[in-house]
């Protein structure tokens, strides 16, 4: 008689869950060229059409977790292009424990909620699914 072993392994996050009404392109009403996209626990942010954070997210109890993984240096002279935590790190020659790391590869949590096609995070960043209201 023989034995039958099975193994599986598990990374993440179990209780993780993403709401679906998220998935999409989100144009921000207050900023021309600005949105988010959310796709499955997955985000991307661009203004002016370009990507300048993406990562990964969780939400649940109507609070939405956004958790960094790349950031463009543009807008800290360095090339414009993304970086992970640790390339972000050495570009600018500072420790990953360094304020401006640890500030801006944090996890960042937001109130939201959804109407129709109306987002709202921390009840005054307006987003919408119609690009036409990108003021």
């Amino acid at each position: 008689m023989g034995i039958l072993v099975l193994g599986m392994t598990v990374s993440g996050n179990l209780s993780a869950q993403t709401d679906s009404r998220l998935n999409g392109t989100w144009y921000y009403i207050y900023g021309a060229g600005s949105h988010t996209i959310f796709n499955n626990g997955n985000y991307e942010e661009y203004v002016m059409g370009t990507l300048v954070e993406k990562g990964t997210y969780i939400t649940g109890s109507g609070k939405i977790t956004r958790n960094p993984t790349h950031i463009n240096g543009g807008s800290f002279e360095l090339d414009l292009k993304l970086y992970s935590k640790n390339e972000f790190a050495s570009a600018k020659g500072v420790s990953i424990n360094s304020d401006i790391v640890i500030d801006l590869f944090s996890p960042r949590t937001s109130s939201y909620s959804i109407n129709g096609d109306t987002l709202i995070l921390d009840d005054i960043h307006i987003f919408s699914k119609n690009q036409n209201d990108d003021a």
